[in-house]
Order: C-alpha cells, then structure tokens, then sequence
C-alpha cells in the first residue's frame, strides 16, 4: 500500500469517526428537546424517549475511538506534518474540550436526570432538580454543537 491509500483510509474513519460523534450529538439534542415537551404532557412516552436515546452515547465513544486512532494513524503516516500547523492545534484542542465535555457535563447531567426520573416515578416532586438539568443539559448540547461547528471549519478551511 501506498502512503496516500494510508492516509485517505485513516481519513476516511476520521470524518467516519468525527461523524458519529458530531451526529449522535445532534441527534441527542434533538430527542432530548422533544423529551421534555413530551415530559410536560405525558411522561411515560417522555420516559420511553429516553430509553432511546441510551444508544447515542454508546455510538459516541465509538466515534471518539474511531477519530482519535485515526487520527493519531494519519499523523504516524504524514510524519507529523500537520500536527505543527495553528489550525491543527487548536483543533486537538477543541475535540479534547468536546471529550471533556462529554465526561464532565454530558455523563453527569444524564446521569443526575435519570435519578431525578426513578424519583418522581417513586412519587417525589423534583421539578426545580429537573429545570436546572434541563437547563444544564441545553447548553451541554449548544457547546458541543458549536464546537463542532468550529471543528468542521477548520478541517475545511486549513488555516496557517
């Protein structure tokens, strides 16, 4: 094999990667919305909702493993020339800001809104508890979509 079949094939799974990532966000954003105008008018849909929505984070970190192997894959295959560019660093900078992102604000507020939901379906009013992860998980959603946003910018337009 070629260097350039190496490196359009660790390309390929990168965007692959980076697809399932940016795509199971959206798409969490999305569900999580019609969640809770659901939850407002019945809860036991709203309820089943979520349940669906447990498979998003499962194809997240199958996106971040794709991306991250790949990528390290095209920087052994480019010799690094990339790695030293402005615009390749301040894109590893934005992917590790969305995968802490996922780890400190994503999994913790989704895990505090499943307990607050086993309480209420115990018979416990935790409506303030459930607006403030609402609240949490909105702008959880608004970053990572404008950090992708950002990401896809800079892989299109290579600044120096």
């Amino acid at each position: 094999m070629t260097y350039q079949t190496w490196l359009y094939g660790a390309l390929v799974f990168h965007i692959i990667g980076l697809a399932m990532l940016a795509g199971s966000t959206l798409l969490d954003f999305i569900i999580t919305s019609r969640f809770w105008r659901k939850y407002a008018v019945n809860k036991g849909e709203a309820l089943i909702m979520r349940e669906v929505a447990q498979v998003f984070p499962v194809v997240a970190r199958s996106g971040i493993a794709l991306m991250v192997l790949s990528g390290i894959a095209m920087m052994a295959v480019t010799h690094n020339v990339f790695g030293s560019q402005l615009w390749m660093r301040i894109k590893i900078g934005l992917v590790v800001l969305v995968i802490l992102n996922i780890l400190l604000i994503g999994r913790r507020t989704g895990k505090r809104l499943y307990m607050l939901l086993q309480e209420e379906r115990n018979g416990l009013n935790r409506s303030d508890a459930l607006n403030s992860v609402k609240n949490t998980m909105q702008w959880f959603h608004y970053s990572q979509l404008l950090l992708f946003v950002i990401i896809f910018t800079l892989s299109v337009f290579k600044f120096s």
